[in-house]
């Protein structure tokens, strides 16, 4: 199994999403939300998937790992989604 803790992956993802998309909705006003979202929730977890590859040459994933990275990319997506809501909800528009 290439992922040693998954829970500690999911929790980074999770929380790299939420300030990934946060920070895309201040900066990039043209950016519509699917996008964003699925930006804000994929890149920790190619990030991540990079860093555990290091020098490899090739990796076998496990169905463990596909998992636990498929976990990670929703929970980002989610988290994205919830960091936008937190803010319309708020009444600051000034990081629109």
């Amino acid at each position: 199994m290439l992922i040693e803790n998954p829970t500690l992956l999911i929790a980074a993802c999770t929380g790299g999403a939420a300030a990934l998309s946060a920070v895309m909705r201040a900066t990039s006003g043209q950016m519509g939300g699917a996008l964003r979202h699925g930006l804000a929730g994929l890149a920790p977890v190619a990030t991540g998937f990079a860093f555990m590859l290091g020098p490899r040459d090739s990796v076998v994933a496990s169905g463990a790992d596909v998992l636990t990275l498929g976990a990670a990319a929703l929970a980002g997506i989610g988290a994205s989604l919830a960091v936008n809501r937190a803010i319309d909800r708020k009444g600051t528009r000034a990081l629109r």
